[in-house]
């Protein structure tokens, strides 16, 4: 009983498009009679008949030992060929090559539609193996999906336009070279674009993904495994939707955003990523407010461009900072081309966003301080220590160790002081002082009452330096900045 369900479901099927396609031949504005290909005429009415007869034929043939299964992959495989007949010679053509319906606004061919729907019902866009993800990479579209695990033997070039929903599995490959592009579980190729969703992918022995020149790479939350470069991008990259990426051979990269020839960068933009490693002139953008990252290092040369969006620690290894807008909780600026002076203004100016008046104010109070070394220290006439770019001095240093231990950081670099700064002014007894110094007018008389106000009652130092702090953040600083 259930095999005469199939067949009666399979055959109500063909009428109804047998009858579709009638009507559209009836109505001349709408459609024409038949459909071609190249000079090859099939009539519309003859292909529904000749398959209907087909499926009769194969049920009294199976009438004994009928496997249903069998039938209906049969079915569908029959189906295809038979809306291929005299044009096409395998299933990979009959995908490939176009069939044109004749209506006047050129839409998809009506078998077209059937083919392709047939193909969803019985399993055509499923991957479960290396050979159907190449041949997915070879054909393209966005249908595609993973229906279990996949291990892969060597790199999968994408030649056309691809997306694939990984439903949870993973992509792996164990093995690798040291150079070219078989050291990859996918390539895009030339101005292609490849969209990876919700799987992961895991190279043992090897980079993830390589984006050549004018390619695309969207992930959208997965999961980049790799022992070499996550992705080696020479392109556009993409990442979102929760995307974590891990690297754990030495010297690798999240993303590499290499430099071609041409002298053209890849860009890599990334939204909810939780690890980005930018290397050799590499251009990482953040402009909107839903970026997130939690940890970001930027080698020697490259450049982060941050208009919104959060960064939990930043190392930048001589990098550039253009930083308009979001928040960065820590930077570790290792080997920095540009003064402590220089760090300290930018610090006050991009991330605790005080006008320059209050910014020099600062600056001529840290100077007459600690000439701007974070590792000035001195005994106080409390007989007690006073140490850093502020020179904290007793329970203040001790607040200051204990902060930067709390966050893994050394309380002897200038940004961790400068985030321990942040914190005293924003989250501790201090706020009430800050406010005296924050919100000046951004005039020079403002900068001399901000560098009046700091000493007086953040330094709290003696009174005889008051003004002569004030003087320089009006001269010398207000002159220099604004």
């Amino acid at each position: 009983m259930k095999t005469k369900r199939i067949v009666s479901l399979v055959l109500a099927l063909l009428m109804m498009f047998g009858t579709v396609a009638m009507t559209a031949a009836a109505e001349p504005e709408d459609a024409a009679e038949a459909i071609v290909e190249g000079e090859v005429i099939l009539d519309d009415d003859v292909m529904i008949e000749e398959n209907v007869d087909f499926n009769e034929e194969t049920v009294a043939e199976e009438e004994t030992g009928f496997n249903e299964d069998v039938f209906v992959e049969e079915c569908a495989d029959e189906l295809t060929t038979a809306f291929a007949e005299d044009t096409m010679q395998s299933e990979e053509a009959a995908v490939s090559t176009q069939i044109v319906y004749a209506q006047a606004d050129g839409k998809a061919s009506f078998f077209q539609i059937i083919i392709d729907w047939f193909k969803q019902i019985f399993g055509y866009y499923n991957i479960s193996n290396e050979t159907k993800l190449q041949q997915a990479a070879r054909e393209g579209g966005d249908k595609w999906k993973l229906t279990k695990n996949i291990p892969v033997s060597s790199y999968v070039l994408v030649e056309k336009d691809l997306t694939i929903n990984g439903n949870g599995h993973k992509i792996t490959r164990e093995n690798g070279e040291i150079n070219g592009p078989a050291e990859n579980i996918f390539v895009v190729d030339h101005a292609k674009t490849l969209t990876l969703k919700n799987m992961t992918l895991k190279a043992m022995k090897c980079q993830g993904i390589r984006v050549r020149t004018s390619a695309m790479l969207n992930l959208e939350a997965c999961t980049v495994e790799t022992n070499g470069d996550g992705i080696e991008n020479y392109g556009f990259t993409q990442v979102s939707g929760g995307t974590n990426m891990k690297t754990t051979g030495p010297s690798t990269a999240a993303i590499w955003n290499r430099r071609t020839d041409k002298n053209e960068i890849g860009t890599a933009t990334l939204y909810y990523c939780s690890l980005v490693n930018l290397q050799n002139d590499g251009v990482l953008n953040l402009e909107q407010d839903n970026s997130e990252i939690a940890r970001a290092t930027s080698a020697a040369g490259s450049k982060i461009n941050m208009k919104a969006g959060h960064i939990g620690t930043l190392t930048c290894y001589d990098c550039v900072l253009n930083k308009t807008g979001g928040k960065i909780d820590t930077v570790d600026n290792r080997h920095p081309t540009k003064t402590n002076e220089q760090t300290i203004y930018d610090f006050l100016k991009g991330t605790m966003k005080v006008n320059t008046a209050v910014a020099c104010g600062v600056l001529a109070n840290i100077k007459a301080e600690s000439n701007f070394d974070p590792t000035s220290s001195c005994i106080d006439s409390n007989g007690k220590t006073s140490y850093g770019i502020c020179q904290w001095n007793g329970g203040r240093f001790t607040a200051l160790r204990n902060y930067c231990a709390s966050k893994g950081l050394d309380y002897s670099d200038i940004n961790a002081q400068l985030q321990y700064l942040k914190h005293e002014l924003e989250e501790t007894g201090e706020k009430s002082n800050w406010g005296k110094v924050n919100g000046q007018s951004n005039t020079a008389d403002g900068a001399y009452a901000a560098g009046y106000n700091w000493a007086k009652h953040f330094e709290r130092c003696a009174s005889g330096y008051w003004e002569s702090r004030a003087a320089s953040a009006k001269n010398t600083y207000w002159p220099k900045y604004k």
